[in-house]
């Protein structure tokens, strides 16, 4: 029930605060998939859902997710979040099960709100999900519009206010490293290749050194 109410309640109206919605035909509307997005603001995951949920028939997606980000009870259900856990590992394993059962799983790789111009250091779980699972990747480059809140409860604020442009690019096929060991030379390749991309749909610079 209260997936229903947040899809068909909330959703239309977290809807209404994203300005731009470009590329929602390029994410495959069955099977599993891994969405991979820069993260300006708290309000990403609700907002990223809020667009695709409608489009994937309402199937839910799985988000990775800092919990006190998704601690209301009614968005943790709809989003179905994936709890970043001090041993990446365990948030890993949990992530892979739903792609396994054919789910969309959402992972932030910057780990973190970045606002500046350039996405630095990143964490390689996006490339690996797509890798053991041999799933496509979705990149995904948001903009925010509303300023970063300057109070320490600005997460809130966000969450309930926040406005994004959304650009979602083609599949990324990582099928030219599928028979290769998950070694670091290959998850610098990869991360590359889905972060560069990122970093175009969102007007960013990736710069992996910095």
């Amino acid at each position: 029930m209260s997936y229903l109410i947040s899809r068909h309640i909330l959703a239309p109206l977290i809807r209404k605060r994203i300005r731009t919605l470009i590329g929602l035909e390029n994410i495959p509307r069955d099977g599993a998939i891994v969405l991979a997005a820069n993260h300006v603001g708290e309000q990403d995951g609700l907002l990223i859902a809020s667009a695709v949920v409608p489009y994937l028939r309402g199937r839910k997606i799985f988000t990775i997710a800092k919990w006190k980000i998704l601690s209301f009870p009614l968005w943790k259900k709809w989003l179905g979040t994936i709890t970043l856990y001090a041993d990446g590992q365990k948030t890993l394993q949990i992530a892979l099960e739903h792609l396994r059962r054919g789910q969309p799983v959402l992972v932030f790789p910057e780990a973190g709100v970045n606002t500046k111009p350039i996405i630095g250091k990143i964490k390689t779980g996006a490339a690996r999900l797509a890798l053991m699972t041999r799933t496509p990747i979705i990149p995904i480059g948001l903009r925010r519009i509303t300023p970063p809140p300057k109070s320490e409860l600005g997460f809130i604020w966000e969450i309930l206010a926040g406005r994004l442009e959304i650009t979602i690019g083609t599949p990324i096929n990582l099928s030219n490293w599928y028979d290769k060991p998950i070694d670091r030379t290959v998850l610098d390749d990869t991360d590359g290749l889905i972060m560069s991309t990122i970093a175009r749909l969102a007007n960013k610079t990736y710069l992996p050194h910095e």
